[in-house]
């Protein structure tokens, strides 16, 4: 089953600060789309740990 994708729009800044992570330090993300999925699903973690407190 192929999973279904979105565009979202961000500033290029942010952009630019993400690739410079990914270059810098070897998180082991092959590319900025990794990395930006996995800090959305850490930070729905998050919020869904706070929403049980």
């Amino acid at each position: 089953m192929r999973k279904e994708y979105t565009t979202i729009r961000v500033p290029t800044e942010l952009v630019d600060e993400v690739d410079e992570f990914i270059k810098k330090i070897k998180l082991g993300y092959r590319n900025r789309s990794e990395f930006i999925i996995e800090t959305i699903r850490n930070r729905i973690i998050s919020l869904q740990t706070y929403l049980k407190e």
